[in-house]
C-alpha cells in the first residue's frame, strides 16, 4: 500500500505537469518577442559597489517605436531620462545631457530580450549616457545568453533561476518571478572585479497586444 501511495504521488506531480524552468522562461521570451507591442512600468533598485533607483515605463513595438521614461539616482546622480523614436531618429535625453542616431534595425528585440534576460537595469544604466538599447543595431541574441536553469524563489514568488553570460562569460545569477506567462520579479547578482551589484526588479501594469 505504501509504495501504491508513493507511485501514484509521483504519477499526479508528473499529471499535473510540474513546469521545465528553461521552457518557463523560453515560452514567456517567446510570447513577448511575438508580440507587436510591449509596455510596462518598472522599478528598479541596485546595491552594493553600484547603487541607484529608478521607476518609469515602457512602450516599445515591433515596428521599431519606443518611448522608455524613468526618473531616478544612479551613483549619486538625479536623473530624468527619456528615451523615444522621433520619425526616423532615437533620441535620448537625461537631466545632464542629449543625443540622437537614426533608429537602430532592430530596437524591438534588443528591448524584449534585454529584458528578459539582463533586466532593465542595464539599458537604464546605458541610456544615462545616452547610449541606446545594447545591441540593437543587431546581434543580441548571440551577445548575451542564458543557461544552467532551475527553479528557484524570489520573494512570495516561485521562479525560474538562471546564470547570464556575455560574450561566453559568466556575468550574473538571476531569479526571475514569472506569472501568467509574464515577469513580475527579478532578483541578479552581478559581479564586478570590486565586488557584488544586486538588483530587483519589479514589473506592473504589462500589456501585451499579438
Amino acid at each position: 500500500m505504501k509504495l501504491f501511495l508513493r507511485t501514484f504521488a509521483v504519477l499526479l506531480l508528473v499529471g499535473c505537469g510540474n513546469p521545465d524552468p528553461a521552457a518557463t522562461f523560453d515560452e514567456m521570451e517567446g510570447s513577448l518577442l511575438a508580440a507587436s507591442q510591449v509596455s510596462f512600468d518598472f522599478a528598479v533598485t541596485a546595491e552594493g559597489v553600484i547603487e541607484g533607483n529608478f521607476t518609469g515605463s515602457v512602450e516599445t513595438s515591433a515596428d521599431g517605436t519606443l518611448a522608455l521614461r524613468s526618473t531616478g539616482n544612479f551613483i549619486g546622480r538625479d536623473l530624468e531620462m527619456e528615451m523615444a523614436t522621433d520619425g526616423d531618429s532615437l533620441r535620448m535625453v537625461t537631466t545632464e545631457m542629449s543625443d540622437a542616431l537614426p533608429n537602430p534595425p532592430e530596437t524591438f528585440k534588443a528591448m524584449v530580450i534585454g529584458l528578459t534576460r539582463m533586466g532593465i537595469m542595464h539599458n537604464l544604466a546605458a541610456l544615462s549616457t545616452v547610449s541606446p538599447p545594447e545591441h540593437s543595431d543587431g546581434g543580441i541574441e548571440e551577445w548575451v545568453t542564458v543557461g544552467n536553469f532551475e527553479s528557484g524563489q524570489v520573494g512570495e514568488h516561485d521562479g525560474v533561476a538562471f546564470n547570464i553570460f556575455v560574450d561566453g562569460d559568466r556575468t550574473s545569477d538571476v531569479t526571475l518571478a514569472i506569472v501568467d506567462g509574464l515577469p513580475v520579479l527579478r532578483r541578479q547578482v552581478v559581479q564586478f572585479p570590486g565586488g557584488e551589484m544586486i538588483v530587483t526588479e519589479e514589473y506592473s501594469n504589462f500589456r501585451v497586444v499579438k
